[in-house]
């Protein structure tokens, strides 16, 4: 396994370092001990992304955690009594098996939207047309 250490880049706007006296004092140092094969991706994400690895793993966190959006999954995933880390698990399998992310680039090109303003459109116009009895169902519900 690989070991990752991450320390938040408040720790050094005084020029110190996250252990000296006059660290900020939300900074705090963590150590992630991943597989190489997920440190070998994470590099590599870390780099077409054109950041540091601190600076990305602390923007991956605050999406996840502290945004609107991962408050709300956050609040979901306890309304559905399941964990956080099975809400994301089960929406990422979605994204790679049953949704044709293809197909909504190219509608989404031709209606001038980018992709998840597509897929909103797309999900509440399924939903309007679901909820009017106008359509049957695509996707036998006891399966999905």
């Amino acid at each position: 396994m690989a070991n990752l250490n991450v320390v938040d880049d408040a720790a050094f706007e005084d020029g110190g370092s996250p252990t000296k006296k006059g660290a900020a004092a939300s900074s705090k140092r963590t150590s992630l001990y991943i597989e190489p094969s997920m440190s070998t991706e994470l590099e590599m994400q870390v780099r077409q992304d054109k950041h540091n690895t601190n600076s990305w793993i602390n923007n991956l966190l605050q999406v996840l955690l502290t945004s609107e959006g991962g408050r709300n999954l956050r609040s979901f995933a306890r309304e559905e009594d399941r964990t956080f880390l099975e809400l994301l698990r089960d929406l990422t399998n979605l994204l790679d098996k049953k949704v044709p992310l293809n197909r909504i680039s190219k509608l989404a090109d031709k209606s001038q939207r980018n992709i998840i303003q597509m897929m909103i459109y797309l999900m509440l116009l399924g939903l309007k047309q679901y909820e009017s009895g106008t359509v049957e169902p695509l996707i036998d519900e006891e399966k999905s």
